[in-house]
């Protein structure tokens, strides 16, 4: 089985403020759940060495897909900051980006601090007040209330943390935090959100363990690599080895969607296997074997692209999955269009119904 994601809206481009919209794809889009008309984008380039969250006007009503109904507003830069023994970090790569309301004040969650200089991935879960993307400003992330040790979830201890992904659930009571080792095995623990981010801000680093905090769930994937847990299937369904993780995205009930892909490409061209995609859907708790097969994306016009920009099974031509968020019915991704000349030629979103995951 196959799904084909419905697009949206093309992401609109500043050109008044070109930082606001930097020339890459966007590495996650979250709508605010109690502001649909408002949404944040977040960019970054590849080693890491910066990150801008963009806020966005999003109004999808209109049902002409090709307009563009999500336009830029304002921004914010985190540059690199200083952990607690005055070392210096890059904010590194976040595939993450989740939001959430409490006592009236509204928060954004990212990654950041670079866990290594070869993935470059951020290892902390740090929370920015929305007021702060409204300022076109620059601010380091070590000026955060940040989650500053993830690597124990409940009383594992996943060792040094090279990764770390997040979502928060619809309804703002439940985060699932997933952390990375380098061998990419995995722990995932869902915990009550309230709390775990205040105290941070009430310290003198802006800085605390998640050591303290007990999960409710916990799914302990610190045997298994990424890639084996998450094995991709293309159009045909047969397997098709690598796995990059594009996208984690958390329901109401404690379920998670995650979103693999094998790399850049074309999922529908039996020529280009990097291009093959598909979605999990497995509740917190399970574990490897719990996690089940995935559901392919496929989409036609993903196709069209990918050969009409001259796209070869070794090439980085064509479409990226990047980020989940469950919206109501809907399981909402972003997907960038890399063309010929390896530049992100803009980013989309797209829908589908959550239940045929």
């Amino acid at each position: 089985m196959s799904i084909t994601p419905h697009l949206l809206s093309d992401f609109g481009v500043s050109t008044e403020i070109p930082v606001m919209t930097p020339h890459n794809a966007m590495q996650n889009f979250i709508i605010d759940k109690q502001n649909p008309g408002i949404g944040y984008g977040t960019f970054g380039p590849r080693k890491g060495e910066w990150q801008i969250i963009t806020k966005y006007a999003y109004d999808v009503s209109n049902t002409d897909v090709t307009k563009n109904h999500i336009t830029p507003l304002s921004y914010l830069r985190i540059d690199h900051g200083v952990d607690n023994k005055n070392n210096s970090f890059d904010p590194g790569h976040s595939g993450s980006l989740d939001i959430y309301h409490k006592n009236g004040q509204t928060y954004l969650l990212i990654a950041d601090k670079i866990g290594d200089a070869v993935d470059r991935y951020g290892t902390q879960l740090v929370r920015v007040p929305t007021e702060l993307v409204e300022t076109n400003s620059t601010i380091a992330y070590s000026d955060l209330a940040r989650l500053g040790t993830v690597n124990h979830i409940g009383s594992k201890n996943i060792g040094t943390p090279n990764r770390l992904e997040f979502a928060v659930s619809a309804d703002d009571q439940n985060i699932v935090i997933w952390v990375f080792n380098e061998a990419t095995e995995s722990l995932m623990g869902l915990s009550d959100i309230d709390g775990l981010l205040n105290q941070a801000a009430q310290t003198a680093t802006k800085e605390m363990s998640l050591s303290g905090a007990t999960p409710t769930e916990i799914s302990n994937f610190s045997s298994s690599a990424k890639k084996a847990l998450f094995k991709v299937r293309d159009i045909k369904g047969d397997t098709v080895s690598g796995c990059s993780l594009q996208g984690v995205a958390l329901t109401n009930g404690g379920s998670v969607y995650v979103a693999c892909e094998t790399a850049i490409g074309d999922p529908i061209s039996q020529a280009n296997k990097g291009g093959a995609k598909g979605i999990w859907r497995f509740k917190v708790g399970v574990n490897a074997v719990g996690v089940g097969d995935p559901t392919s994306i496929t989409n036609n016009m993903w196709h069209k692209y990918y050969v009409a920009q001259g796209g070869t099974p070794a090439s980085d031509i064509g479409v990226e999955v990047e980020g989940l968020q469950v919206v109501g019915d809907d399981l909402y991704l972003g997907v960038a269009y890399h063309g010929s000349d390896t530049a992100t030629e803009k980013n989309r979103l797209y829908h589908f119904d959550k239940t045929l995951v």
